[in-house]
């Protein structure tokens, strides 16, 4: 029988958890990943290799439990893993990509029991002999994006180790994250974090924390978790030429596109005070680098575009913002939202509804003898937030949008993705201009919209008079209005009476 230790949340668990109180089993905070792994695969030694695992990782033996607002980790000993296998290869070849990547997103909308665990789930689906995609799923509470690049390193190292015989790579793990979470109880208290808490306060201080997008749909009154992508590509050209700009400044890329999407975003709304939320890791001692655990942690990033800046004096803004909040990074996003007090609402979360992440390293790439693992790319169906921009530097910079369904329609932000890179192009040639004049429409669609502005002719039938068609009009749309005049408009019916009216009278 396992034996079962409890310990307490860290910050980020402890609000998790009463997000899980308000929805139940929601699937919004559910990190899944896929790997297409090519060549001749062990099922029984993956099973294995995901088992070995979870016994190396404490926090994916956890489930949880809340007892008077205050949440409890509690780690089992023993967890058993089990990998269930759907084999679509008999389907056609055109059909298999599509039902596995429906696979991937069903599996990953199925929900959680926070307080009965597991809060880890694996599918193995089997495309073909030699193509299989491998399905992971974990709850946030337990990991994060960075936990997920672990996960994949330690899958290949250790299933090498099982089918080739080769000698173990990984280390012991030393700590758990049931000891992160105990230390930073006890060591991120008010006194210690007060330099912190004062710096945020005062730097947020007077913000409503809403941005309000131009949106296709009214905003729902409780949010809605459901999501789609948009996937485009920055190319390699584009890129060095930001990365020069970012040096020729001393700025980061991050510093670029993040000033970039702040623009962009300012564009939209006209809003000079914009925040935006962005990861940071937060893993800033050694023994955590390799640890699969909730470390994440989310800064504000104030934008300040008043006064029509140049862009290069908004990315001096954004450099200074940046570096202000690495250096102030230990506080809790939600020890910073019980400082705030934001209006509360179900409608959006709260501080930001637009979140900006860049990628450090590319997508996660391991190969082994005779098989080659990849991460997969799907649609997860979800969205945390009103609009998220990731960023990951690869052969130029892939991109995605993920935005919510329940506001958006995915051909305005195809529209917006196309203005983004447009907007990329033009600054990166023109820094010193305002950011009222960089251009966010490239020639053909701006072509597009004159022609459609000045596209006012309609067709009609020419045999039949004015008095006619307009009589049919009347028939039609009586009391839609016809004429505005200031203050006063008149219908169909109206202007038909009064014609008709001024017709007898001069008869």
């Amino acid at each position: 029988m396992s034996n079962e230790r409890i310990f307490p949340v860290s910050f980020a668990q402890q609000r998790l958890l009463f997000l899980d109180q308000l929805d139940p089993g929601a699937a919004a905070y559910n990190l899944t990943r896929a790997i297409r792994m090519v060549g001749p695969l062990d099922p029984v030694a993956l099973t294995k290799t995901l088992n070995r695992i979870v016994r190396r990782h404490g926090s994916m033996r956890t489930k949880f439990v809340l007892e008077a607002e205050e949440g409890y980790q509690i780690v089992s000993d023993e967890v058993e893993l089990q990998l269930p296998i759907i084999d679509i290869s008999h389907l056609p070849h055109a059909v298999r990509e599509r039902e596995a990547q429906r696979l991937a997103r069903e599996e990953g909308h199925k929900s959680f029991n926070l307080t009965s665990g597991p809060l880890f789930r694996a599918l193995l689906v089997r495309l073909g002999s030699a193509v299989h995609v491998l399905v992971l799923v974990m709850h946030h509470i337990i990991t994060d994006g960075w936990s997920m690049s672990i996960l994949f390193e330690e899958i290949g190292q250790i299933y090498a180790e099982l089918t080739y015989a080769r000698p173990a790579r990984l280390p012991p793990i030393s700590i758990q994250y049931s000891d992160f979470a105990l230390w930073q109880r006890e060591h991120f208290t008010t006194k210690t974090l007060h330099r912190d808490a004062t710096y945020w306060t005062r730097k947020l201080r007077g913000h409503d924390g809403f941005l309000e997008l131009p949106t296709d749909r009214p905003r729902p009154a409780v949010q809605s978790h459901e999501g789609a992508i948009e996937i485009f590509k920055i190319g390699q050209q584009l890129t060095r030429a930001l990365t020069q700009l970012a040096e020729t400044h001393g700025a980061t890329l991050f510093m670029v596109l993040l000033s970039a999407f702040q623009t962009l975003l300012w564009r939209y709304t006209r809003s000079d005070d914009i925040l935006i939320g962005t990861p940071i890791a937060g893993r800033n001692d050694a023994q955590l680098e390799k640890l699969i655990g909730f470390f994440v942690n989310t800064l504000v990033i104030r934008g300040d575009l008043s006064g029509t800046p140049t862009f290069r004096q908004l990315l001096g803004r954004t450099r200074e913002t940046t570096l202000e909040a690495y250096e102030h990074q230990n506080l809790p996003f939600e020890q910073l939202v019980k400082l705030l007090k934001p209006q509360r609402t179900l409608s959006y979360p709260p501080l930001f509804q637009v979140m900006f992440v860049f990628q450090n390293t590319p997508k996660q790439v391991i190969k082994l003898p005779g098989l080659s693992l990849e991460e997969y790319e799907f649609d997860s169906g979800s969205s945390k937030f009103d609009l998220t921009l990731e960023v990951i530097p690869e052969d130029g910079l892939h991109c995605t949008f993920e935005y919510s369904t329940a506001l958006f329609e995915k051909h305005s932000i195809q529209r917006l993705a196309g203005h983004f890179e447009t907007l990329l192009g033009d600054l990166a040639k023109s820094p010193e201009r305002p950011i009222s004049d960089l251009s966010i429409l490239d020639e053909s669609a701006r072509n597009d919209l004159i022609f459609s502005f000045n596209s006012t002719g309609s067709h009609y039938r020419r045999n039949a008079r004015l008095d006619q068609i307009f009589e049919e009009q009347v028939e039609r749309t009586p009391d839609r209005v016809a004429l505005i005049e200031r203050d006063s408009h008149i219908t169909y019916r109206d202007l038909n009476a009064r014609a008709n009216t001024l017709a007898t009278l001069l008869m």
